[in-house]
């Protein structure tokens, strides 16, 4: 089965079930429109991931907050931002964060210091 998803102005995202050049079975991802499309071979165990992915952007987009379950509670909030506080401590005495991590952290700061 194809899952196809046209935009108002007519760009297409194409989902099919694929193989990548080692056998794989894979999700390919295609957006077609105006310009040339690169596929992109989602690995079935990184499905969730991309899902999730697609859900937290289009939460940023509508200006949602982050967290999928609602609203932190003060304790939560609390443990957390002290969490984030050490994580940070961490990374900053250590190495091989990259900055994705970095960007994770940033984004659990958000997330701790959203109104309840």
């Amino acid at each position: 089965m194809t899952f196809h998803f046209t935009d108002p102005e007519g760009r297409r995202l194409e989902l099919d079930p694929d193989t990548n050049l080692d056998g794989q079975p894979v999700v390919t991802v295609r957006a077609r429109g105006h310009y040339a499309s690169v596929p992109v071979h989602v690995p079935l165990d990184r499905v969730e991931e991309v899902i999730a992915g697609l859900r937290d952007t289009a939460r940023q987009a509508a200006g949602a907050p982050l967290s999928a379950g609602g609203a932190l509670t003060d304790a939560e909030r609390q443990f957390l931002t002290f969490a984030l506080d050490q994580a940070f401590e961490r990374m900053v005495s250590g190495d091989g964060f990259t900055g994705e991590d970095w960007a994770a952290l940033e984004k659990f700061r958000r997330l701790a210091t959203e109104p309840s």
